[in-house]
C-alpha cells in the first residue's frame, strides 16, 4: 500500500502534463483559474501553498520543554512548527505538535488568516507516517493550532526516530475565502492528496444533503392532498409569477451555497469548495454555447436518460429551471441512489475514515465548446454507482477523484437550486392558502351578520 506522501511526486508529473495541455480530456481544465472571470486577480492557490521539512537531531537528548523550527514563508506569512517533546498535558506520554504564525505579538487587532495544513511525523516506512490535517482561522489570540496528543512517545522508536533524528513535515495552504461564490482553495497536488483520504466524506456530505431534500419533496408528493393542491396552485399561477419563482440571481444562490457548505473547522470544506467551483465552471461552460449540442450520458443503475435540471442564463445572470418545476420535482423524487464500497485509501488504518458512500444518478444533455466536450466525455466514462461505465469508482487514480469531485459539485448545485425553488413555491402557496382561508372566514362572518 503506497503512503500518501509518496504519491506527491507522481501527482506533480501528472499535473505538468495537464498544465502543458497535452491531455485535453483531463478534468484539470475544470480547476484552471487562469480564465476565471469571477476571480479578483489575487494570488492563486498554487501561489499560497508551501511545504517545510524539519529535522531534529539528537532528539532523545533534548531537555527543552518546547522546541521551535526555523521560520518559513507561505502565502505572504511567516510560520514555524512548535513541538513539546514530552507533551503539553501528558508528560512522557504524548508528543504535542502545533503550527504557529510567527511574530504573533506584532499582529494587528482584527488580523486573521484562514489556512488548511497537514503536519506529518515521517516514518522510514512511509506507509506508517503519522498525518494530521486540519482547517483553522489564525488570529491574534489563536496564533497556534495543532494536536496536544499528536503521537505516543512510545511509538517513536518504531521507525520515526532514525539514528536519533526526528523528521516532521508541514504542508500549508493559505486560503483566500469568499462569501459570494464557491472559490478555489487547494493547490492541485495537495487537493489530490487530500482527496485520497477525504473524498468519501465529501460524497457523504453531498449525498446527505440531496437525500434530505429528496425526502422533503417525496413527503409532499406522497401526500396526495398536499401535492394536488400545490399542483393546482402552480397551474393556476400566471406565466410571470412562474418565471419569477423558477429563476434566481446567481449571486443570491451562490452566496447561500457557500454559507451552507463552507463550515469552518471542517477539514472537508476546502474540497467541497473546490468541487462546487469546478461544478459551477462546467455548468457555465455548457450553457455558453447552444450550437454544439452533445448528449452526455452519465451512466447509472438503470441506464436511463433525463434532461438537465438547471441551466444558467448568462445574459441575465440567473439560475433557471430547465423544465416545468412539477415535472422536475417528481423526476428528482424518483431518482434512485447507488451505493459503492471503495477500496482502502493510501493511508494507514489509524488515519482512515469509514469509506462508504451513495451517489444519486445524474444525466445531462448539454452544449459544449471543444475543450469542455473532451472533458465531459472523460467524465461520462465513470459510473456514479460503480455498476456501469468503463472505469470503476473504486479506482483511486487522481483523475478519477477529480471526476468525482466535479460531478459532486454539479449535483450539489442543481439540487441546491431546485430545493430553493421548491421552498419558494411552498412559501408562496402557503401564503396564498392562508389568504384564501382569511377571505373565507371574512365572507362567513358577513353571511352570519345578514
Amino acid at each position: 500500500m503506497a503512503a500518501r506522501s509518496s504519491s506527491t511526486e507522481e501527482l506533480l508529473s501528472t499535473d505538468q502534463l495537464q498544465i502543458h495541455g497535452t491531455r485535453l480530456d483531463s478534468p484539470a481544465y475544470c480547476w484552471d483559474d487562469t480564465d476565471d472571470d469571477d476571480d479578483d486577480c489575487g494570488p492563486k492557490p498554487r501561489e499560497l501553498y508551501g511545504t517545510f521539512m524539519w529535522t531534529i537531531d539528537n532528539f532523545s537528548q533534548i531537555d527543552n520543554k518546547e522546541l521551535r523550527s526555523n521560520l518559513f514563508d507561505v502565502g505572504g506569512h511567516k510560520w514555524n512548527m512548535l513541538i513539546y517533546p514530552q507533551g503539553l498535558d501528558n508528560p512522557s506520554v504524548y508528543l504535542s505538535l502545533f503550527l504557529c504564525v510567527a511574530n504573533h505579538d506584532e499582529l494587528l487587532p482584527g488580523w486573521s488568516q484562514f489556512a488548511q495544513f497537514t503536519l506529518t511525523m515521517v516514518n522510514k516506512d512511509t506507509a506508517k507516517s503519522k498525518y494530521s490535517d486540519t482547517l483553522h482561522r489564525f488570529w491574534k489570540k489563536e496564533h497556534d493550532w495543532g494536536w496536544r496528543k499528536h503521537i505516543e512517545l512510545s511509538r517513536l522508536p518504531d521507525g520515526f526516530l532514525v539514528d536519533d533524528v526526528l523528521t516532521i513535515s508541514a504542508q500549508v495552504q493559505v486560503i483566500r475565502e469568499r462569501v459570494d461564490r464557491p472559490f478555489r482553495c487547494l493547490d492541485e497536488p495537495y487537493r489530490r492528496e487530500l482527496s485520497r483520504v477525504y473524498l468519501t466524506n465529501v460524497e457523504t456530505i453531498v449525498q446527505q444533503f440531496i437525500d434530505e431534500r429528496k425526502r422533503k419533496i417525496r413527503k409532499s408528493i406522497d401526500d396526495e392532498r398536499i401535492w394536488s393542491r400545490l399542483s393546482a396552485f402552480w397551474l393556476g399561477t400566471d406565466p410571470s409569477t412562474r418565471q419569477q419563482l423558477t429563476r434566481e440571481n446567481t449571486d443570491t444562490i451562490l452566496r447561500l451555497l457557500v454559507k451552507y457548505f463552507f463550515v469552518e473547522k471542517e477539514v472537508t470544506s476546502t474540497l467541497l469548495m473546490d468541487s462546487l467551483y469546478a461544478g459551477l465552471k462546467v455548468m457555465k461552460q455548457v450553457c455558453k454555447n447552444t450550437e454544439d449540442m452533445v448528449d452526455i450520458q452519465w451512466p447509472g443503475k438503470y441506464d436511463s436518460r433525463s434532461s438537465p435540471v438547471v441551466i444558467i442564463d448568462k445574459d441575465n445572470d440567473m439560475f433557471v429551471l430547465a423544465d416545468d418545476v412539477i415535472l422536475l420535482l417528481e423526476r428528482v423524487a424518483l431518482l434512485d441512489s447507488g451505493s459503492h464500497q471503495p477500496s482502502a485509501d493510501c493511508r494507514s488504518s489509524e488515519n482512515s475514515t469509514k469509506e462508504v458512500y451513495t451517489l444519486a444518478q445524474v444525466r445531462a444533455g448539454v452544449a459544449f465548446d471543444d475543450t469542455l466536450k473532451q472533458t465531459c466525455r472523460h467524465l461520462a466514462a465513470f459510473s456514479m454507482d460503480g455498476s456501469k461505465g468503463s472505469q470503476d469508482l473504486s479506482n483511486t487514480s487522481p483523475e478519477n477523484d477529480d471526476v468525482r469531485l466535479i460531478k459532486l459539485g454539479w449535483m450539489a448545485l442543481e439540487f441546491f437550486f431546485l430545493a430553493h425553488v421548491f421552498s419558494c413555491i411552498e412559501a408562496v402557496h402557503q401564503e396564498a392558502m392562508a389568504l384564501k382561508l382569511q377571505e373565507e372566514l371574512i365572507e362567513d362572518e358577513e353571511r352570519k351578520k345578514k
